[in-house]
């Protein structure tokens, strides 16, 4: 991604009644107007994330998520301070994203991120993040983040060394593929989970070649090429959801007719911009929930609530955003007013959200977090089941 002038964002608060995701949110609630005293302390929560760009479609549905939260909480009332959120948008560049979080940092005012989104933000904000004591929670699934001891960090889903080998168990068990192609973005999150799945697939005893694209190209033919004359039995992609639609519309057009699996951040209908009818039977893997899917109450209400509000239903991490804002608001609820009462309540959370029950190790890992397996279909993405499910 090139760098652009930095964009600050913040939308405007709109006072609507949630009262069916009041209850999923803390098992009490109440519809109406918003209750808190417009002389209330205000705290403010800041967002972290891609508003334009090639992955502006996922940064938005993830500002729409936390957006809703805050909403939710302001117009509940039962807060002892009226909450505000900021919007900055990183582009999904690692440059801008570490601009934005000293920004961040340097308000006072703000106690709690949401985001970033990218493995690669998240590596470039997070010792800035836990030098300045500011605790963020975020989807960034490269596992070495939860290796360099930042206090600050919070995961809020399995990261890449478990969906790493639930791909290969998937494409063995699942699609029972001997031989696999292996291409990757060479991004910090892409590079990292293809060769968590490369490596998984060859303890599995599957054949495997890697290859890498250059997110920047428009024209992959070298890969293609490379892909064409190994004839897999399947291929797998590490990377983002524009670069894997032209990449499997290039491999059809080129002849390639092996099933494409990717990763979790291709999981946008908009990867059919990029490859047309070749988006049709894309696979992709992701350990995040698709409320829209799941037969429990609280997704259900969550997937409503969202579809109402923003007349399309959630995106890839809604759901997951929604939840990691719920945590910050949870700990304000509890009383917290300072970015280190915040931070000691995410280490000691056992909220149940709407993608799972949240307790965090002391690395910032999430405890728990099923993979899920989704095929595009006529224009979104349905769920199959999960990879146990799928590949006992």
């Amino acid at each position: 991604m090139t760098e652009r002038p930095e964009r600050v964002r913040r939308w405007r608060r709109i006072t609507v009644g949630l009262g069916a995701l009041a209850l999923l949110a803390a098992g009490c609630g109440s519809g109406g107007e918003d209750r808190t005293s417009s002389a209330a302390e205000t705290v403010k929560l800041v967002y972290l994330g891609p508003i334009t760009g090639d992955f502006a479609n996922v940064g938005v549905a993830g500002r729409d998520a936390i957006q809703l939260a805050v909403d939710d909480a302001n117009v509940r009332g039962d807060l002892p301070v009226r909450l505000l959120l900021e919007v900055f948008d990183t582009q999904l560049d690692p440059a801008q994203a570490q601009l934005l979080a000293t920004k961040a940092v340097t308000d006072r005012g703000i106690i709690g991120s949401v985001g970033p989104l990218s493995s690669g933000e998240s590596k470039a904000v997070a010792p800035t993040f836990d030098e300045g004591g500011l605790p963020f929670v975020t989807v960034a699934s490269n596992p070495d983040l939860a290796r360099h001891g930042w206090k600050s960090f919070h995961r809020l889903m399995a990261n890449d060394d478990i969906q790493g080998n639930e791909v290969a168990r998937y494409i063995d068990k699942g699609l029972k593929a001997r031989t696999v192609s292996v291409v990757h973005d060479n991004t910090e999150y892409g590079k990292a989970l293809a060769l968590v799945a490369e490596k998984a697939l060859k303890e599995r005893g599957v054949a495997t070649q890697v290859t890498v694209i250059d997110p920047k190209a428009l024209d992959y033919s070298a890969a293609v090429n490379i892909v064409k004359a190994r004839q897999p039995a399947a291929i797998f992609y590490g990377g983002y959801y524009p670069e894997a639609g032209r990449l499997v519309k290039q491999l059809r057009d080129g002849g390639v007719t092996a099933p494409f699996v990717a990763g979790d951040a291709s999981k946008d209908p908009e990867i059919a911009e990029g490859a047309g009818k070749a988006a049709e039977g894309v696979v992709v893997t992701c350990a995040c929930t698709d409320p829209q899917h799941q037969a429990d109450p609280a997704s259900q209400a969550f997937a409503k609530t969202y579809q109402d509000r923003f007349g399309r239903p959630p995106q890839l991490y809604s759901a997951e955003f929604y939840d990691g804002t719920q945590l910050l608001i949870d700990a304000i609820r509890r009383g917290a007013r300072t970015r280190d009462a915040v931070l000691a309540n995410l280490n000691s959370t056992t909220l149940q959200g709407v993608t799972k029950k949240f307790s965090f190790q002391p690395d910032g890992e999430v405890g728990v977090g099923a993979v899920y397996v989704y095929e595009f279909r006529e224009g979104a993405f349905v769920s199959l089941g999960t990879t146990a499910a799928l590949a006992p």
